[in-house]
């Protein structure tokens, strides 16, 4: 028996299909979705978000370490504790590198995602840059999140 002889059946089965003028509709009727909510969808979402969030903090202290330990530097004489772990401090310096990088391609997903405007996008990667000016930043951008799962839930 051929499977498509059993299809237009087994589609009315499954999903309440109706023909109407020769197409099939989805007709209107309750479905049984299994258990399924529509909350994984939003938690992909929120957990982009929360990651975007823990890098943000992340960044945002170790970007005043690197400049407190950049300024610790200058201002100290070579046996001081800035001085003698620089080895150290560069390493920590190069991983801040990474992790800023990683928190700018987040920040350009979540704006593709939630549609932010090129000027909020823009605004939000150069707040990244200034020592608690980022914390800000982080929260304003979360802030736009939580109003688009919003408006998106309505």
């Amino acid at each position: 028996m051929d499977g498509r002889a059993q299809e237009p059946g087994l589609r009315a089965a499954v999903v309440g299909l109706r023909p109407v003028r020769g197409v099939h509709v989805v007709a209107d009727v309750e479905r049984d979705t299994g258990g399924f909510t529509g909350e994984g969808i939003l938690d992909v979402v929120s957990g982009l978000a929360k990651t975007y969030r823990v890098i943000a903090y992340v960044v945002g202290i170790n970007l005043i370490f690197v400049i407190g330990a950049w300024i610790g530097q200058l201002t100290t004489d070579d046996t001081s504790w800035f001085n003698r772990n620089s080895d150290m401090i560069g390493v920590i310096d190069m991983i801040h590198g990474y992790l800023f990088m990683a928190l700018l391609v987040l920040i350009a997903v979540l704006s593709r995602r939630h549609r932010w405007t090129p000027a909020f996008t823009i605004t939000t990667m150069l707040f990244a840059t200034i020592p608690l000016v980022s914390f800000w930043a982080e929260h304003r951008a979360t802030q736009a999140i939580r109003a688009d799962r919003a408006e998106s839930t309505l």
